[in-house]
């Protein structure tokens, strides 16, 4: 017997919907799964979002936006409290504690910068696209 079941991951705040014999819940959330198989790959973190910028607008405009959302991650850090009726009304469907567990999950230090180990986390998805025709190559490096 197959049920259509909707789970929700509480580590991550993941919701998925998915078909499996009796109903049975799966191991591991797709999304928290494919991050364990790029790490066991590549050694490196999953690079998950990113904040992008076009290349014209120049770099000290760029660079200016950088401090820009970096002030406004260390605000929102320094005072959760005043981001929870944004997150809720953004969220989907999902209690205080998983949005909570999202948030720590998803908004972490890599938010503020990607450090040597993100750069080079980033500089690999970009290769491994490339060499399978995903993505044209480029001759821009990737962060300034």
């Amino acid at each position: 017997m197959m049920m259509m079941m909707r789970y929700e991951c509480k580590r991550c705040g993941h919701s998925w919907e998915g078909r499996l014999p009796g109903g049975r819940r799966p191991v591991q959330c797709p999304r928290c799964r494919s991050g364990a198989w790029w790490e066991e790959r590549t050694g490196l973190p999953l690079p998950l979002g990113a904040i992008l910028a076009r290349r014209d607008l120049g770099e000290e405009l760029i660079r200016a936006l950088d401090q820009a959302v970096r002030r406004s991650l260390e605000y929102a850090w320094a005072h959760p409290e005043e981001t929870l009726p944004y997150l809720k009304a953004h969220a989907q469907e999902l209690s205080e504690e998983v949005i909570w567990a999202h948030v720590r999950t998803y908004v972490n230090a890599y938010s503020l910068d990607v450090g040597e180990e993100g750069e080079r986390a980033v500089e690999r998805l970009f290769a491994e696209a490339e060499a399978r025709g995903l993505i044209p190559p480029s001759p821009w490096p990737l962060f300034l």
